[in-house]
Parts: C-alpha cells; structure tokens; sequence
C-alpha cells in the first residue's frame, strides 16, 4: 500500500512511500532518503502530481 510520510525537511509535503506493514497517521517509520536513512512521521494525505511547469 502506498503510505504517504512527511519528512522534517524543508519540503512543505509529504513523500510516498510503498509498505506491507499496516501503519496508522502519526506512526514514526524509518525511510530511505538519498543515501541514508532518515526519520519521517506517516501522513493523512498523499501528495498529488503538481501541473506546475518550471
């Protein structure tokens, strides 16, 4: 199931993530990010694809 997760970075949404493990809003989960690991909190809300154009 896709899980969306919130990092405590600069970004202002969250990040989705594949998981088996039932997890619940406010579960802090460990998640790769770059080349490391790093600790996120599992969001109420799965980012959309932005239309935006740069």
């Amino acid at each position: 199931m896709k899980v969306p997760i919130l990092l405590p970075n600069i970004f202002n949404h969250p990040f989705t993530y594949e998981s088996d493990i039932n997890l619940k809003v406010g579960d802090y989960v460990m998640v790769p990010f770059g080349k490391s690991k790093i600790t996120g909190v599992v969001w109420d809300e799965i980012e959309l694809p932005s239309n935006k154009k740069f």
